[in-house]
Parts: C-alpha cells; sequence; structure tokens
C-alpha cells in the first residue's frame, strides 16, 4: 500500500495547488507540499507522479516546507481551505483517505500483536521442558490474530510477518514435545551413557 499521493487542488477563488501528501504509518502524521500552479513544470510533476509517489527521492522547488495534516476518518487529510481540484481527483482521495485509515488500523493492531509475540518468545525460550500451558497460551494468541485477519483488522503484510514468528514459536515447542515424549519412554533402569546413545537414535 503506497503511502504517498499526488493530486491537484484548488481553494475558494479557483486556483490551483499540486499536493504532494506523505503519510508517517507509525504516526498518522502527514507532510503535504503545497505547489501553487505556477511553480509546478510538466517535468516537475510527472517526477512526483512517477517517481516520488513510488518512494524515490524528488527535488522539490526551493523555499516551499511541507504543511501538517493528520489521517482522520471523518476530516479531510487536505490543507484547510482546500479541496480536490476535479470529480476523479476527490474520488482518487477518498479511496486513498480509507486506505490510509486502514493501514493505521492495522498498525496499531499489529504493534499490539508484535509486543505480545514477543513477550511469547521469550517465555518460550525460558523453557526447559514442554509445557501445555504455554503451547494453549500459543494456541489462543494465534486465534486471536486470526480472527484480526477475517475481521479484515490486520494489512496482509502485517499478519504475514506475525505468522512467521509465530510458526517459528510452534516448531519450538513442538520440538520441546517430542523431546518430552521421548522423556517418557526412556527405559527405567539405564545408564547415564546408555540413555543419550538411545535418546540419538530415537532423533534419528
Amino acid at each position: 500500500m503506497k503511502t504517498r499521493l499526488v493530486l491537484w487542488s484548488k481553494n475558494d477563488a479557483g486556483e490551483r495547488y499540486l499536493l504532494a501528501l506523505s503519510l508517517d504509518e507509525n504516526k498518522g502524521d502527514i507532510d503535504v507540499w503545497k505547489l501553487p500552479e505556477g511553480v509546478v513544470t510538466e517535468e516537475l510533476e510527472e517526477q512526483l507522479i512517477d517517481q516520488w509517489r513510488k518512494g524515490e527521492e524528488v527535488n522539490f522547488p526551493g523555499g516551499y516546507s511541507p504543511l501538517k495534516t493528520k489521517v482522520s476518518v471523518t476530516e479531510s487529510i487536505l490543507p484547510e481551505g482546500l479541496k480536490a481540484a476535479t470529480e476523479e481527483e476527490e474520488n482518487l482521495l477518498k479511496r486513498v483517505q480509507a486506505e490510509w485509515n486502514y493501514l493505521m488500523l492495522s498498525n496499531k493492531v499489529y504493534q499490539a500483536y508484535r509486543s505480545e509475540l514477543e513477550t511469547l518468545k521469550e517465555q518460550i525460550a525460558s523453557l526447559s521442558d514442554y509445557s501445555n500451558e504455554m503451547w494453549e497460551h500459543l494456541r489462543s494468541f494465534w486465534g486471536k490474530v486470526q480472527q484480526q485477519v477475517r475481521e479484515r483488522t490486520l494489512f496482509k503484510d502485517h499478519a504475514d510477518e506475525i505468522r512467521q514468528g509465530t510458526d517459528e514459536l510452534f516448531a519450538k515447542m513442538k520440538e520441546l514435545r517430542t523431546q518430552w515424549q521421548l522423556l517418557k519412554k526412556r527405559p527405567k533402569k539405564t545408564t547415564k551413557s546408555c540413555w543419550k546413545n538411545w535418546l540419538k537414535s530415537k532423533r534419528k
């Protein structure tokens, strides 16, 4: 999902401005470069649309600093007194604003789950034996993540990253469970060295 937008706008007097909006997806802040039509060359407009919008850096005209707005569900993300110049650009603006709101919601959920995942990772790393209680905690955590995916409140890239971390923890827990199951099958009377050899043979 792109976090930059370029579109033409106008004020009540009909004066046109090319706007270049850049979202900080962690904070919800938006930098808005407001460029009067008179300083916008065809080359600059093409660079902003074809390069800057896709994440590349472009030199803005000197003397212009970005204004600040914020992502909002109800309010326009454009600077005060400006609106999209055409109906087509208005539709584009509405679509991008909805996407950015979704991205912000997903990012908030993702940060919370990533923190919880890190806690689970530390707890599982400290285990010396298999814990069914910890296994259930991990299952419960993954169930919550899946529910957010079904409700479409978690962006795909965020969900994939959480899934990868969770899969690694499930693999670790399965390894501990296998060791625990082998331990239960350990012969009652055996020397320590014999036990180690027997355990190695079971792992092959």
